[in-house]
């Protein structure tokens, strides 16, 4: 969009919107076929990576844009693209248990049959969290596009694991209905550290995916064993 002269405001909400429109039809997906949504997800992911390399193998945000500019500047200290992560994760964490909408999607993915009965249309909410949930890919996408002078549709594979092991590892359930996004900001900020202490260690940089590995993994086994004791 950036390169055929769109602005950089909108180019940002139409990445915005792809991203939520990938997230709906994910979701249409889920509630049409009754797949579990880790599975589906997981495939469109690799999905949308083929359709990526045929439609665009590299890109790179042009260097005079304001995106561009804005994505390698600095506020407190702290990069540009940090900013939004932290208001994003804040605002939605504040608002999910205190809200119509928030206390709605606790209930679905704590208990969907509970959730039926006492009249929340489980279609309809679970539409909208993915919905939700794909526009914050969006957000996400365009933040790193503005700060990577080069990338190429693999790139988001590198995210992948680390993603996943920081929602596991900050206590929020793949069952669904449990967890806290303030802490997984916490959890997010533990997992970047590994870098930096393998670096101390005398570690190669190619450990990381070890660790991240095996941390997921008792991430997971924790999360199983706390499944069944509330049981």
């Amino acid at each position: 969009m950036l390169d055929d002269g769109v602005s950089s405001g909108w180019a940002v909400t139409i990445g915005v919107l792809a991203g939520a429109a990938w997230g709906l039809i994910n979701g249409l997906i889920i509630v049409a076929a009754k797949i579990n949504p880790i599975i589906v997800t997981l495939g469109s992911n690799f999905v949308g990576v083929g359709v990526l390399y045929v439609l665009q193998k590299q890109a790179a945000v042009p260097t005079a844009s304001g995106l561009r500019r804005w994505g390698q500047d600095y506020l407190f200290g702290l990069p540009n693209i940090w900013w939004p992560m932290l208001i994003l994760i804040v605002v939605v964490g504040v608002l999910l248990p205190r809200t119509r909408i928030g206390r709605r999607t606790i209930a679905v993915g704590g208990n969907p049959v509970a959730a039926k009965a006492r009249g929340i249309c489980l279609r309809r909410t679970r539409l909208a969290v993915f919905t939700f949930s794909g526009a914050c890919g969006g957000i996400a996408a365009v933040l790193f596009a503005a700060s990577t002078p080069q990338f190429v549709p693999t790139d988001s594979s590198t995210f992948l694991l680390p993603v996943i092991a920081a929602v596991i590892v900050a206590g929020i359930s793949l069952s669904g209905g449990r967890g806290s996004l303030l802490t997984l900001l916490l959890s997010v900020g533990l997992l970047s550290t590994v870098p930096t202490a393998l670096v101390f260690f005398g570690l190669s940089s190619n450990w990381q995916i070890v660790f991240q590995g095996l941390i997921l993994i008792v991430a997971v086994s924790i999360d199983g064993r706390s499944q069944k004791k509330a049981k």
